[in-house]
C-alpha cells in the first residue's frame, strides 16, 4: 500500500542514530515517543519457552483467548495459560477477527489490575511480542488518558457528520450556530489526533517496522508471512493516520475559505442573507483566526507523520 499523501517537510529524527547505537537504551521515536530498547532486545533474543515468564517479569499478564473450531495449529507456547473470561473480551471489544491486543489496567471498562494481554490460541509468538513491546513505550500523559481511544472516535465522527452536511449545503456557514457548531467539531478533533496517532497508529507501525529489522530468519520467532503481514499492517496504520490528519485539515481549510468568500460576496451584495443569517467581517475574521490557530496546530501532527512515513521506509 503506498504513502502518497505529501505533508509538510518534517524535521530530522533521531530515531536511526538512536536505534543503531546498542548503547542508548531510549530510542526517539516519531510523535515525541520513546521505546526502552533494552526490553525490545531482551524479548526478541529470549528463548520461546522463556516467552511467558520473561513478559510476566515485566508486570505483564498473559491470558490466552480460545478460538472455537480453529482453523489454524494451536501455539504450544499458550497452552497453559488462564482463559481470558468473556466478558473481559467483551469489554475490551475483542472480537473473532483479533489475533491478540494489549489491554492497559487504566481501561475504564475492563476493571484490571495490571496491563493484560489477550492473545488467541493459534497467534505466533510474533504476534505476542508485538502486542508486549506495546508497554516498551513512554509516551505523552495525554496519551495515557484511558478514554481517549472512545472520545476521539466521537469526536472525529461528530466532525464527519458536520463536514458532510455543509459540503451538501456550504450556505450554512452563514449562520453564526453553523459556523459554531463546525468549529467546535473541528477543534475536538484536532485537541486529540495528536495523542490518537501516538498511541494506537504510530505505535502499531514502528512496532512491525522494529520487528521486521530485528527477528530475521535465525530467530526462534521469525515467520516470513507474519512479517508481511505486518509490513502491509503498518503501512496500512499510516495511511489511516494520513486519512484523518487529510480529513480534519481540509475541512477546516474549505470551512475557513468558504467563510472568507462568503464574506466578500455579502459585502458586494452578491449574497443577501436569509433570515437568521448573518456574517460579518468581524465574524468572519475571527472565524479565519481560530481556524488558522487549528492548521497551525495540524502542522506539528503533519511533521510526525512525515517522520512516521520515513522511519518506517528507511530503519
Amino acid at each position: 500500500m503506498k504513502i502518497a499523501l505529501k505533508l509538510p517537510v518534517a524535521l530530522l529524527l533521531l530515531s536511526n542514530v538512536a536505534l543503531a547505537d546498542p548503547n542508548m537504551r531510549w530510542a526517539r521515536l516519531p510523535f515525541k515517543q520513546t521505546l526502552d530498547m533494552e526490553v525490545v532486545h531482551e524479548i526478541t533474543s529470549s528463548k520461546p519457552e522463556q516467552l511467558i515468564n520473561l513478559i510476566n517479569r515485566h508486570g505483564v499478564k498473559v491470558l490466552r483467548v480460545v478460538t472455537k473450531n480453529p482453523k489454524k495449529p494451536l501455539n504450544p507456547t499458550l497452552a497453559g495459560l488462564e482463559v481470558a473470561p468473556t466478558e473481559l473480551l467483551k469489554n475490551a471489544e475483542f472480537d473473532e477477527s483479533d489475533d491478540g491486543q494489549m489491554v492497559a489496567k487504566s481501561d475504564p471498562y475492563c476493571n484490571l489490575i495490571q496491563d493484560t494481554i489477550l492473545i488467541r490460541d493459534t497467534a505466533l509468538n510474533y504476534t505476542l511480542i508485538h502486542e508486549f513491546l506495546h508497554s516498551a513505550f513512554n509516551v505523552s500523559p495525554d496519551s495515557k488518558r484511558p478514554d481517549i481511544d472512545m472520545k476521539f472516535r466521537l469526536a472525529y465522527n461528530r466532525l464527519n457528520k458536520y463536514k458532510d452536511a455543509l459540503f451538501r449545503e456550504p450556505t450554512n456557514l452563514l449562520n453564526p450556530l453553523w459556523r459554531r457548531d463546525i468549529l467546535d467539531a473541528e477543534k475536538g478533533v484536532v485537541a486529540m489526533l495528536f495523542s490518537r496517532i501516538e498511541l494506537t497508529l504510530s505505535q502499531e507501525a514502528i512496532i512491525e517496522r522494529i520487528l521486521f529489522k530485528l527477528i530475521d530468519p535465525n530467530n526462534p520467532y521469525f515467520d516470513g508471512d507474519r512479517q508481511n503481514v505486518g509490513m502491509e499492517y503498518g503501512r496500512f496504520m499510516i495511511n489511516k493516520a494520513i486519512s484523518i490528519y487529510s480529513t480534519a485539515f481540509e475541512t477546516i481549510t474549505w470551512t475557513k475559505n468558504t467563510v472568507d468568500s462568503f464574506e466578500d460576496q455579502i459585502r458586494l451584495r452578491y449574497i443577501i442573507p436569509l433570515k437568521g443569517d448573518h456574517l460579518t467581517k468581524t465574524q468572519a475574521l475571527s472565524f479565519q483566526a481560530a481556524s488558522d490557530k487549528m492548521l497551525t496546530e495540524l502542522a506539528v501532527i503533519g511533521k510526525e507523520i512525515e517522520g512516521l512515513k520515513r522511519f518506517y521506509s528507511n530503519w
